[in-house]
């Protein structure tokens, strides 16, 4: 019986850019809130950045140039044995 190394770090579940931004997207409804994308090519991605948060009653931008891996992480929807891939 062949023992395991026992410095080996565990390994973490990857989690793509749709799978953390469709939890991220249950979650903020619940606080009235939606996560958006905006598009390279609007007159608008300079100032929103390539993710941003409304309001979903009046439609007023809470946050620009959200960073989808923290906010998943602060949010609780990203786990410490999950890492984001950005992809």
């Amino acid at each position: 019986m062949k023992s395991q190394p026992k410095n080996k770090a565990p390994q973490k579940v990857p989690v793509n850019e749709r799978a953390l931004f469709a939890r991220l997207q249950r979650a903020l409804e619940k606080d009235g809130e939606s996560l958006r994308r905006c598009r390279e090519s609007s007159r608008s991605f300079h100032q929103l950045g390539k993710f941003y948060i409304v309001s979903i009653q009046g439609g007023c931008v809470y946050h620009m140039d959200v960073d989808l891996e923290s906010l998943g992480r602060k949010m609780g929807v990203l786990k410490s044995f999950e890492h984001f891939t950005g992809d």
